[in-house]
């Protein structure tokens, strides 16, 4: 008797997520517990990166304003759609520090010395 899917899930509750290893090439070898910046990288992460210096070395800065300009535009749209807003009210910045301290330089310190 086949199980149902609600059955399947109690029994392994992380399957949809276990289908993603497979794409870190580093968690068939190893257990990687590192989980800041310095991550397992997925295989599609190092195809992305390859198809950005493919496109640099052929379009040169042009690639920029033809194509990646437009994909940190859909990068937004897509993300809003996640979280419920629009991708105006979406910043990007290359990391969760560069963030804090762009939100950390624009706050007048003034006259309140201490932030929680």
């Amino acid at each position: 008797m086949q199980a149902l899917p609600h059955e399947t899930a109690s029994v392994d509750p992380h399957r949809d997520l276990l289908a993603y290893r497979s794409e870190f090439p580093i968690l068939q070898k190893k257990l990687f517990m590192n989980t800041c910046s310095l991550g397992a990288l997925s295989q599609r992460s190092v195809d992305g990166v390859q198809e950005f210096l493919q496109l640099w070395a052929e379009y040169g800065a042009s690639a920029w304003y033809r194509l990646w300009i437009g994909k940190l535009a859909e990068l937004r749209g897509a993300y809003g759609r996640v979280i419920g807003t629009t991708p105006e009210r979406i910043a990007l910045t290359p990391s969760i520090s560069v963030a804090l301290a762009s939100v950390a330089g624009a706050l007048d310190f003034s006259t309140r010395k201490k932030v929680v």
